[in-house]
């Protein structure tokens, strides 16, 4: 099956594995990463190493994901994409990621994150969607973003696809699953 994605859509990663069971624990959802896609197998994120553009077909895993339509104008998907990609080299920010835990498990810490030029992978995100001129979570610090709260823009049956993307769409297998559905994972 062809998923849809297209360049600038995001990508919600579940089935996490070690150290990643947290941010899914945390969250109460499936869902430990995101990232943009970059057309073919590529992404493009924020992950332990940096910023990267990863072939899917990798041996890095993170090979399960929904698509999740770009939020905004599809100029605005492809303008935040190209930003995110002149963030490749930068590093990975994960102070920023313990902050965030503690902030989230004693919100009335109110712990500000550190601005720095290093990102995680929520962060990464929603800062490119906010440089192209579309802010997916207002009122929201860019450093405070979980991937899990880009679950809003999953339509009401995601489609759930495990492989590989080739070519200008994903070769791989997919099923649709509704947001209930994967929140009980």
């Amino acid at each position: 099956m062809k998923t849809p994605a297209k360049p600038g859509d995001l990508l919600l990663f579940t089935e996490a594995r070690g150290m990643n069971k947290l941010i899914t624990a945390f969250s109460h959802t499936p869902f430990y990463h995101v990232a943009f896609y970059a057309g073919g197998p590529f992404v493009v994120e924020a992950r332990p190493r940096g910023v990267v553009r990863r072939d899917l077909r990798g041996p890095d895993g993170d090979k399960v994901f929904s698509v999740v339509p770009a939020p905004c104008s599809r100029e605005q998907a492809v303008q935040a994409l190209r930003w995110a990609e002149s963030k490749i080299g930068l590093s990975y920010d994960p102070l920023n990621v313990g902050v965030l835990v503690i902030d989230r498990s004693l919100p009335w810490l109110n712990l500000p994150g550190l601005p720095t030029e290093s990102y995680s992978c929520g962060e990464l995100i929603v800062e490119a969607l906010r440089r192209a001129g579309f802010d997916p979570l207002p009122g929201m610090q860019a450093a405070d973003v979980l991937p899990s709260d880009f679950m809003r823009f999953l339509p009401p049956e995601a489609l759930v696809c495990e492989g590989a993307p080739r070519g200008g769409y994903a070769e791989v297998k997919c099923h649709v699953e509704t947001v209930d559905e994967a929140r009980r994972k």
